[in-house]
């Protein structure tokens, strides 16, 4: 490898590449020939330490992005729409920080991450500085750590940068439901048959909007009085436990058989006006119009019901067992959101232990 001058002024670097192959490269500072040979030098070196695994290849970092969230498309539309906006967002912060392999980001890197996160942004057109979340910090974390662990897992970098970083402290709120008055209020509300049901099967089975939007007709079992939650095309439920039947209460039963005599739909239970599938923010909308009809001062949102459905089991002694069975949560602790609503009227339960006296 040499840098020489032309006898027109120039310089010319003559260079072996990673392939050992013979590049010849004009300049016309003798600086740029000098960068150009000394990058080559580098390049070279490196896959020779690579090879010799002395060194972990470098890895593009965008590149190594988009690998990684090829790997989570067959996760739910919702988890898989999370991960793109995410993994969009995280790339715009190492392109501000000109990082261009996975190995320069350093635990500094991560620490301007975490600030970057946490920074208050003013609303446009206003004055209104909006603080994010921390449950909404923690789950960007918890994306970036996963890519991270990920690489380590390849060879590509020897630790997670992101280690020293931890989760933001989560205020654990109660669950908000609708109370008997509010609920009374919000059905005695004009709107149209198919939101009616949708809303009540909201509120009479506990299930998630998606898990609603997706239940066929034969998922339902009129002789048994069961509505069951299952994967199909195009449905994948949340988790394993989120599989189940759930008996279907009287009201709906009602319901149910009325809609089963003129059908929108031969395929969807509960549907648009028009008899087509749910759509979340559709019905969000009507939801929060009538909420605001009724005169219901509380938040209103779909999954409201689902913690309405749950609050009334547990106030009426059903046992949180039961309860988490009936909701398809993976884990007790998710149901532990309720327990405080368990009466404290439990003198009969106690009463039994009058005898050690």
């Amino acid at each position: 490898m040499a840098v020489r001058k032309n006898k027109f002024g120039t310089y010319s670097a003559e260079v072996y590449d990673v392939n050992n192959r013979k590049i010849r490269r004009n300049f016309k500072l003798k600086s740029d020939a000098t960068a150009f040979e000394t990058k080559c030098k580098n390049e070279k070196r490196e896959k020779m330490l690579v090879k010799a695994s002395l060194r972990n290849p470098e890895i593009i970092f965008s590149e190594a992005l988009d690998e990684f969230l090829s790997t989570k498309l067959q996760l739910r539309p919702k988890t898989v729409s999370k991960y793109s906006f995410i993994i969009k967002q995280f790339k715009l912060f190492v392109d501000a920080q000109e990082l261009e392999y996975v190995s320069e980001f350093t635990p500094d890197h991560a620490t301007r991450l975490l600030l970057e996160l946490t920074k208050g942004r003013t609303v446009p057109d206003s004055d209104r500085i909006v603080i994010p979340k921390p449950k909404t910090v923690n789950g960007f974390l918890a994306v970036i750590r996963a890519f991270f662990n990920e690489e380590v897992l390849k060879d590509h970098i020897l630790k997670n940068p992101m280690r020293h970083i931890n989760n933001m402290k989560v205020e654990k709120t109660k669950p908000e439901y609708y109370t008997e008055e509010e609920l009374k209020l919000y059905f005695n509300q004009e709107m149209d048959q198919a939101y009616r049901l949708a809303f009540r099967g909201l509120l009479y089975t506990g299930m998630r909007i998606e898990e609603l939007a997706n239940i066929h007709w034969d998922d339902v079992d009129f002789e048994k009085r069961l509505i069951t939650v299952r994967r199909k095309p195009g449905f994948k439920p949340k988790t394993s436990n989120s599989e189940r039947s759930i008996p279907i209460a009287q009201p709906l039963y009602d319901d149910l058989v009325k809609v089963q005599q003129n059908k929108k739909s031969d395929t969807y239970v509960f549907t648009s006006v028009d008899g087509h599938k749910i759509k979340e923010r559709t019905l969000l909308d009507v939801c929060k119009r009538i909420s605001s009809n009724a005169g219901i001062t509380s938040r209103a949102f779909l999954h409201k019901f689902r913690h309405t459905f749950a609050t009334h089991l547990v106030r009426n002694r059903v046992p949180l067992e039961r309860v988490q069975k009936l909701l398809g949560h993976a884990s007790i602790t998710e149901t532990l959101i309720y327990a405080h609503l368990i009466p404290s009227d439990m003198h009969d339960d106690v009463s039994v232990l009058n005898v050690l006296n």
